[in-house]
């Protein structure tokens, strides 16, 4: 199992819905775009370690996870014409299976 499915699937267990999932991505969405930036999703990646400082092996494992679900993404149809990719609600829902 790589770092991204167990991230993957510590997302799922805790958040457990789609209409949860909502309510994590509103409150992460500083820039109120509807979808979370790389950084917002870092954000949310932090916040299941218990803020976890992101550097070293935690940094990589983060952009691991990002590069994953954007390119589950990208795969899916979403995001294909935007040059910064952002993951919105059905983006996610999807890459985690809820």
């Amino acid at each position: 199992q790589t770092a991204a499915e167990r991230v993957r699937l510590e997302i799922r267990d805790k958040v457990k819905s789609q209409r949860r999932l909502m309510k994590v991505v509103k409150k992460l969405d500083k820039d109120e775009s509807g979808a979370l930036s790389k950084k917002e999703f870092f954000q949310l990646l932090g916040s299941l370690e218990g803020g976890k400082c992101l550097r070293g092996k935690t940094y990589y494992i983060y952009a691991t996870v990002w590069e994953a679900v954007a390119r589950h993404t990208q795969q899916a149809g979403s995001n294909t014409y935007q040059k910064k990719v952002e993951l919105d609600v059905l983006a996610l829902s999807c890459w985690l299976g809820l």
